[in-house]
């Protein structure tokens, strides 16, 4: 009897008999499925998670101004007889308290000189409805920003009729002819560059309009100041600044970048606050005319 049990106290199993082993493949697979369900189970929190936590964002803040003051041009006699009162070009306007420009619009593009926007939730740039309106025979806001998929909507304030023409780059050309007190309604696709708005009546009610992809894009106010919120962080973005009367703005500089012949200029944008300080148009805008 000793040396029976000495022989199965001391007689080695081997891996062939412990893997074919009964007990041995239900414990197995019973590992397997345990390990599965728990990898399952990590890869589903990990990803939760990754869900949950906070994006990044940054915000682009710009002072636009000039050395000296502007006074805006007068608008042609026949409009004023028209409105009965005077009015002036706005396709320039300087802030005379503290110099600063009005309506420089600055964009993330993704075109030509561009960078491609890291990926974001496009759910919460849904479609919306853009408000225009005619009133004095100005077009208000003059500068307008519009995204893929929405409507712009152009209202008629005026005392007398209007005609608009929206010459497209890409899609038809909009024409639409707008009673006192009436309204007209157009959807707009992704343009390559600013579209001009204009009326076939008065040729002094025009503006631009910007269409993207995207609604990062901000148009200075009345002080001269421009903020693009909730940017994407990432090590660089690009640009582009425009205003209907600098044309070409290749070497004006913006923080630490230099904007080049496309009018485009790329920064870093970190989380919080992306402030470019002051940035001086006085060499690209016509101030002498």
């Amino acid at each position: 009897m000793k040396r029976i049990t000495l022989f199965l106290a001391t007689r080695r199993i081997t891996r062939q008999e412990v893997i074919l082993s009964p007990i041995s493949l239900r414990m197995n697979r019973w590992y397997q499925e345990f390990w599965l369900v728990g990898l399952t189970l990590l890869l589903g929190t990990l990803s939760s998670m990754a869900e949950d936590a906070p994006r990044q964002w940054g915000d682009l803040k710009i002072r636009f101004r000039v050395a000296k003051a502007y006074e805006p041009r007068p608008i042609p006699v026949q409009a004023a007889l028209r409105l009965g009162a005077a009015i002036h070009d706005e396709s320039l306007i300087v802030n005379p308290e503290n110099l600063g420009v009005t309506n420089v619009l600055v964009y993330v593009n993704e075109g030509k000189g561009g960078i491609e926007l890291p990926e974001v939730d496009i759910a919460q740039q849904p479609p919306v409805q853009v408000q225009l309106q005619i009133v004095g025979g100005q077009l208000r806001p003059r500068i307008s920003i519009a995204k893929t998929g929405d409507t712009v909507q152009v209202r008629n304030g005026d005392p007398f009729g209007h005609v608009i023409v929206v010459p497209f780059f890409v899609g038809p050309d909009v024409q639409g002819a707008i009673p006192p007190g009436g309204m007209h309604t157009f959807s707009v696709v992704r343009q390559p560059a600013p579209i001009p708005i204009a009326c076939n009546v008065t040729p002094w009610t025009e503006g631009k309009m910007v269409v993207l992809g995207h609604r990062y894009a901000a148009v200075s106010d009345s002080e001269g100041l421009l903020e693009i919120k909730k940017l994407p962080v990432c090590e660089k973005l690009a640009f582009r600044i425009y205003h209907e009367r600098a044309g070409r703005m290749q070497g004006l500089v913006l923080g630490n970048a230099e904007v080049d012949r496309r009018n485009v200029f790329q920064i870093p944008i970190h989380d919080g606050v992306n402030d470019l300080g002051i940035v001086d148009l006085t060499e690209v805008l016509p101030l002498d005319e």
